[in-house]
């Protein structure tokens, strides 16, 4: 197969004779210039008098006589075209220079230049929404070109990712950059991505979250800081995982978590009024409302009214899962882990199998019980919950906020036994994060930080069935012998 045929296939015998057609005439494909004093946009809305050089994509040539009638598309805008002085067999999907000194709705010219030739097929609309689901996800850079709302979502997703920026920048909050790589793995229930040999003398993860920088930040005397970057986790895809994605993390001092949770309700209210004009969104059959302010209600009470078990009255992981079973809920039928994790496991499933996703509508998931409270700080009232709160909306979870634990003896136990309770159940690598205990020692003030996943409130806010949906260009399985491009 010659180069030529690898870019336009061996069956597409009209894109192989208009480029060999070219190339035997003299005329060069590809020229080393161009020269555009206007866009389409602007031409329109300013209606331009005298010399104007445009260029943009050819959609739908028609020809009739002497005379040839495109549609010019540059990204901003499309226009009309008359010519009848067009370069070589003119196709759809080239791209042009068009000079006029005429524009009443059209633009009429005397010079149209190509100055990108186009090698292959371009699908019109009717042919994208007639392939299936995986060719549009592997080709959606093509598609753009001819579905506008598609490329519309992400100039919006553009625009939200400037208005979370200003949001933060308005509050004071600094915008700050945190290390990808990690050189041990993180206490987190996600599986890493590692590097797959020692480059940097010694294996490093890719972050599944960066909370701990933040909060070190905050012994930095940094009060207000934020971050929008990627994470990547080690774990199957659905409609709202992906492993590679883009999470919103943040830390603010001298604040409990309630002021976070007010934080991230008012940035989500704010998005979706300036996107979509009110409150409300339609996700997977289902009406949400961002209306502020969002239903709070503590894991206990949660479980209470969606199982009628109480997890005050248990202390061990036994008696609940005893308890659970005859109320007629599933339990796990192993345990990853012993000692408090085993609870903590147990109570996860209980949330996650009947809690999870009956929280439709916003909703703060807060008060966790100490042993499912990570490393937080206790509540004030009651020192067997922790300040942690998560975010739930159509039963997914948006964000995870906590008051991190600020005495360094405390935070130091709960690692150590976190540690040896997962290096028990062979988990080897776990290790602890010296770095962050040290800086914790110097002092850490109260404060509270979080992480909120950005695809997923760009897949509520833009009414999306997926998260694949507002992600340009989503992970995509590759075989061997290349990816399966047709």
């Amino acid at each position: 197969m010659s180069d030529l045929e690898y870019f336009v296939g061996i069956d597409d015998q009209e894109h192989l004779r208009a480029y060999s057609d070219m190339v035997v005439r003299g005329e060069l494909p590809y020229p080393p210039d161009m020269q555009r004093t206007t866009t389409i946009n602007t031409l329109k809305k300013h209606r331009i008098q005298g010399e104007f050089k445009i260029a943009g994509r050819v959609l739908d040539v028609k020809t009739s006589g002497k005379t040839t009638t495109f549609e010019l598309y540059d990204g901003s805008d499309r226009v009309l075209v008359e010519t009848e002085s067009i370069p070589g067999a003119l196709q759809r999907g080239d791209i042009v220079e068009v000079s006029s000194d005429s524009y009443n709705g059209a633009v009429s010219s005397s010079n149209v230049r190509l100055i990108t030739k186009s090698l292959a097929h371009l699908p019109t609309m009717q042919e994208f929404e007639e392939k299936e689901d995986e060719y549009r996800k592997k080709h959606r850079d093509i598609e753009m070109i001819v579905n506008h709302s598609l490329k519309d979502t992400f100039v919006k997703r553009s625009r939200i990712n400037s208005l979370i920026r200003r949001f933060y920048g308005d509050r004071e909050f600094i915008d700050v950059e945190t290390p990808f790589l990690l050189p041990y793995p993180e206490i987190s229930p996600n599986k890493a991505f590692s590097t797959e040999e020692p480059k940097f003398s010694q294996k490093a993860d890719l972050r599944r979250t960066n909370t701990e920088y933040i909060r070190r930040l905050m012994v930095a005397g940094f009060e207000k800081v934020y971050q929008l970057g990627k994470c990547f986790r080690d774990e199957p895809t659905s409609f709202k995982h992906l492993p590679e994605f883009t999470q919103l993390t943040f830390g603010i001092a001298y604040e409990d978590y309630n002021a976070l949770m007010k934080n991230i309700e008012e940035l989500t209210s704010m998005l979706c009024m300036d996107i979509n004009g009110h409150h409300s969104v339609n996700f997977r059959g289902q009406t949400l409302d961002f209306t502020l302010p969002w239903k709070r209600i503590s894991v206990r009470n949660a479980l209470l009214q969606h199982t009628g078990i109480d997890i005050e009255k248990f202390d061990n992981p036994k008696e609940l899962s005893r308890e659970a079973q005859r109320a007629g809920l599933e339990v796990p039928r192993e345990y990853k882990y012993g000692g408090f994790l085993k609870m903590a496991i147990l109570v996860d499933k209980l949330i996650e199998d009947n809690v999870n996703n009956k929280l439709v509508q916003p909703t703060f998931l807060c008060e966790y019980p100490w042993y499912l409270g990570g490393p937080a700080k206790e509540l004030d009232s009651d020192p067997r919950y922790k300040k942690r709160a998560e975010v739930f909306v159509a039963g997914a979870e948006l964000a995870n906020i906590s008051t991190p634990q600020n005495d360094p003896f405390k935070i130091k136990k709960w690692y150590t036994e976190t540690i040896k309770l997962k290096q028990e159940a062979g988990w080897k690598n776990a290790r602890l994060d010296e770095l962050y205990l040290r800086a914790i020692g110097h002092g850490i003030p109260i404060c509270t930080t979080g992480g909120l996943g950005v695809d997923r409130l760009m897949m509520f806010i833009l009414e999306k069935d997926s998260i694949e949906d507002v992600v340009l260009f989503p992970w995509r399985r590759y075989k061997e012998g290349g990816y399966n491009v047709k």
